[in-house]
Protein backbone atom coordinates (compact mmCIF):
# COMPACT_ATOMS: atom_id res chain seq x y z
CA UNK A 1 0.00 0.00 0.00
CA UNK A 2 2.83 2.32 0.71
CA UNK A 3 4.53 1.59 -2.61
CA UNK A 4 1.25 2.66 -4.69
CA UNK A 5 0.55 5.65 -2.47
CA UNK A 6 4.23 7.05 -3.30
CA UNK A 7 3.36 6.76 -6.63
CA UNK A 8 -0.07 8.31 -6.55
CA UNK A 9 2.04 11.31 -4.95
CA UNK A 10 4.31 11.20 -7.42
CA UNK A 11 1.50 12.09 -10.17
CA UNK A 12 0.59 15.32 -10.51
CA UNK A 13 -2.24 17.19 -8.68
CA UNK A 14 -4.58 19.35 -10.81
CA UNK A 15 -5.90 19.67 -13.96
CA UNK A 16 -3.58 18.23 -16.65
CA UNK A 17 -3.40 19.41 -19.79
CA UNK A 18 -6.64 17.25 -20.99
CA UNK A 19 -8.23 18.92 -18.43
CA UNK A 20 -8.72 16.58 -15.66
CA UNK A 21 -7.19 15.94 -12.04
CA UNK A 22 -5.00 12.62 -12.80
CA UNK A 23 -4.20 12.07 -9.18
CA UNK A 24 -7.93 12.46 -8.45
CA UNK A 25 -9.00 10.18 -11.16
CA UNK A 26 -6.48 7.44 -10.34
CA UNK A 27 -7.46 7.04 -6.72
CA UNK A 28 -10.96 6.93 -8.29
CA UNK A 29 -9.97 4.11 -10.36
CA UNK A 30 -8.01 1.97 -7.84
CA UNK A 31 -10.94 2.27 -5.64
CA UNK A 32 -13.28 0.90 -8.23
CA UNK A 33 -10.67 -1.88 -8.83
CA UNK A 34 -10.33 -2.95 -4.77
CA UNK A 35 -13.72 -2.98 -4.76
CA UNK A 36 -13.96 -5.24 -7.72
CA UNK A 37 -11.60 -7.48 -5.99
CA UNK A 38 -13.82 -7.56 -2.90
CA UNK A 39 -17.07 -8.55 -4.65
CA UNK A 40 -18.78 -5.46 -4.48
CA UNK A 41 -19.08 -5.23 -7.70
CA UNK A 42 -22.36 -2.85 -8.21
CA UNK A 43 -19.78 -0.52 -6.19
CA UNK A 44 -16.89 -1.09 -8.36
CA UNK A 45 -19.30 -0.25 -11.21
CA UNK A 46 -20.43 2.81 -9.56
CA UNK A 47 -17.01 3.74 -8.97
CA UNK A 48 -15.78 3.43 -12.73
CA UNK A 49 -18.96 5.14 -14.38
CA UNK A 50 -17.73 8.09 -11.57
CA UNK A 51 -14.19 7.65 -13.24
CA UNK A 52 -15.67 8.09 -16.48
CA UNK A 53 -18.20 11.06 -15.49
CA UNK A 54 -14.94 12.83 -14.41
CA UNK A 55 -12.94 12.85 -17.35
CA UNK A 56 -16.04 14.13 -19.44
CA UNK A 57 -15.39 15.17 -22.78
CA UNK A 58 -12.28 13.74 -22.45
CA UNK A 59 -12.76 10.14 -21.74
CA UNK A 60 -11.57 9.01 -25.26
CA UNK A 61 -7.83 9.65 -23.22
CA UNK A 62 -5.24 7.01 -22.58
CA UNK A 63 -6.95 7.24 -19.22
CA UNK A 64 -10.40 7.13 -20.19
CA UNK A 65 -9.65 3.60 -22.48
CA UNK A 66 -7.97 1.97 -19.55
CA UNK A 67 -11.18 2.83 -17.24
CA UNK A 68 -13.51 1.47 -20.33
CA UNK A 69 -11.46 -2.09 -20.56
CA UNK A 70 -12.13 -2.64 -16.87
CA UNK A 71 -15.53 -1.38 -16.47
CA UNK A 72 -15.75 -4.44 -19.61
CA UNK A 73 -13.88 -6.71 -17.39
CA UNK A 74 -16.63 -5.87 -14.97
CA UNK A 75 -19.44 -6.66 -17.52
CA UNK A 76 -17.80 -9.27 -18.88
CA UNK A 77 -17.31 -11.06 -15.37
CA UNK A 78 -21.09 -10.77 -14.47
CA UNK A 79 -22.19 -11.77 -17.76
CA UNK A 80 -23.61 -8.54 -19.35
CA UNK A 81 -21.40 -8.63 -22.50
CA UNK A 82 -23.70 -5.95 -24.64
CA UNK A 83 -22.21 -3.54 -22.10
CA UNK A 84 -18.95 -5.16 -22.28
CA UNK A 85 -19.08 -5.29 -25.95
CA UNK A 86 -19.87 -1.44 -26.16
CA UNK A 87 -17.31 -0.43 -23.64
CA UNK A 88 -14.51 -2.71 -25.45
CA UNK A 89 -15.38 -1.85 -28.67
CA UNK A 90 -14.99 2.12 -27.84
CA UNK A 91 -11.80 1.05 -26.04
CA UNK A 92 -10.53 -0.45 -28.88
CA UNK A 93 -11.02 3.11 -31.29
CA UNK A 94 -9.84 5.18 -28.40
CA UNK A 95 -6.41 3.07 -28.19
CA UNK A 96 -6.30 2.97 -32.22
CA UNK A 97 -6.92 6.63 -32.10
CA UNK A 98 -3.84 7.40 -29.56
CA UNK A 99 -1.15 4.78 -30.25
CA UNK A 100 -2.18 3.48 -33.59
CA UNK A 101 -2.80 0.24 -34.96
CA UNK A 102 0.80 -0.95 -34.11
CA UNK A 103 1.16 -0.96 -30.35
CA UNK A 104 0.98 -3.20 -28.24
CA UNK A 105 -1.73 -1.70 -27.17
CA UNK A 106 -4.13 -1.84 -29.94
CA UNK A 107 -2.90 -5.62 -29.89
CA UNK A 108 -4.73 -6.69 -26.58
CA UNK A 109 -7.35 -4.80 -26.82
CA UNK A 110 -8.18 -6.45 -30.09
CA UNK A 111 -7.83 -9.94 -28.29
CA UNK A 112 -9.73 -8.76 -25.18
CA UNK A 113 -12.92 -7.40 -27.96
CA UNK A 114 -12.20 -11.06 -29.72
CA UNK A 115 -12.51 -13.15 -26.35
CA UNK A 116 -15.79 -11.15 -25.78
CA UNK A 117 -17.29 -11.97 -28.91
CA UNK A 118 -16.03 -15.80 -28.40
CA UNK A 119 -17.75 -16.27 -25.64
CA UNK A 120 -21.12 -14.60 -27.23
CA UNK A 121 -20.76 -17.04 -29.79
CA UNK A 122 -20.09 -14.43 -32.48
CA UNK A 123 -17.08 -16.66 -33.86
CA UNK A 124 -16.74 -15.55 -37.64
CA UNK A 125 -16.42 -11.99 -35.86
CA UNK A 126 -14.08 -12.92 -33.38
CA UNK A 127 -11.91 -15.03 -35.61
CA UNK A 128 -11.23 -12.11 -37.66
CA UNK A 129 -10.16 -9.74 -34.93
CA UNK A 130 -8.00 -12.66 -33.46
CA UNK A 131 -6.13 -13.66 -36.52
CA UNK A 132 -5.58 -9.36 -37.55
CA UNK A 133 -4.19 -9.10 -33.82
CA UNK A 134 -2.15 -12.15 -34.21
CA UNK A 135 -0.87 -11.21 -37.62
CA UNK A 136 -0.19 -7.34 -35.93
CA UNK A 137 1.62 -8.84 -33.48
CA UNK A 138 4.09 -11.46 -35.08
CA UNK A 139 4.49 -8.11 -37.95
CA UNK A 140 5.69 -5.48 -35.73
CA UNK A 141 7.76 -7.18 -33.18
CA UNK A 142 5.02 -7.91 -30.24
CA UNK A 143 5.83 -11.52 -30.42
CA UNK A 144 8.29 -11.19 -28.57
CA UNK A 145 5.31 -10.43 -26.04
CA UNK A 146 5.08 -14.10 -25.38
CA UNK A 147 2.03 -14.05 -23.24
CA UNK A 148 -0.02 -12.06 -25.64
CA UNK A 149 0.53 -14.19 -28.78
CA UNK A 150 0.04 -17.31 -26.43
CA UNK A 151 -2.97 -15.66 -25.34
CA UNK A 152 -3.89 -14.60 -29.33
CA UNK A 153 -3.37 -18.17 -30.21
CA UNK A 154 -5.45 -19.63 -27.19
CA UNK A 155 -8.44 -17.71 -28.35
CA UNK A 156 -8.02 -19.05 -32.02
CA UNK A 157 -7.83 -22.81 -30.42
CA UNK A 158 -10.78 -22.11 -28.84
CA UNK A 159 -12.77 -20.41 -31.86
CA UNK A 160 -11.25 -23.47 -34.53
CA UNK A 161 -12.46 -26.12 -32.16
CA UNK A 162 -16.23 -24.21 -31.99
CA UNK A 163 -16.03 -23.91 -36.00
CA UNK A 164 -14.97 -27.65 -35.66
CA UNK A 165 -11.73 -26.97 -37.60
CA UNK A 166 -10.10 -29.85 -35.03
CA UNK A 167 -6.73 -29.77 -36.98
CA UNK A 168 -6.31 -25.52 -37.21
CA UNK A 169 -6.77 -26.06 -33.38
CA UNK A 170 -4.24 -27.89 -32.29
CA UNK A 171 -1.68 -25.67 -34.06
CA UNK A 172 -2.79 -23.28 -32.43
CA UNK A 173 -3.05 -24.80 -29.08
CA UNK A 174 0.13 -26.21 -29.41
CA UNK A 175 1.30 -22.94 -30.74
CA UNK A 176 0.08 -21.59 -27.16
CA UNK A 177 1.93 -23.80 -25.23
CA UNK A 178 5.44 -23.09 -26.93
CA UNK A 179 4.59 -19.44 -26.54
CA UNK A 180 5.05 -19.09 -22.72
CA UNK A 181 1.76 -21.32 -21.22
CA UNK A 182 3.51 -23.21 -18.19
CA UNK A 183 4.66 -26.63 -18.52
CA UNK A 184 2.35 -27.55 -15.21
CA UNK A 185 -0.22 -25.72 -16.50
CA UNK A 186 -0.76 -27.27 -19.86
CA UNK A 187 -2.54 -30.41 -18.96
CA UNK A 188 -5.31 -28.22 -17.48
CA UNK A 189 -5.03 -25.95 -20.45
CA UNK A 190 -5.92 -28.79 -23.36
CA UNK A 191 -8.33 -30.29 -20.63
CA UNK A 192 -9.65 -26.64 -20.90
CA UNK A 193 -9.93 -27.13 -24.81
CA UNK A 194 -11.68 -30.58 -24.94
CA UNK A 195 -14.43 -29.15 -22.36
CA UNK A 196 -15.17 -26.41 -25.35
Amino acid sequence: AEKYLRLLELLPAGPTEEGYDLRENTVMSLKAQILELGGSLPEAEEAYLDCLKTLGAREDSEQGAMIKGQLGDLYMQIGDYSRAEELYRNQTESVKQLHGEESSMYTAALERLAWLLFKQGKLDEAQRIALRALELARRTGQGANESLVSALCYDLACIKIKLGDLDAAQRYAEESIEGGLDKEDSSAYVTNLLLL
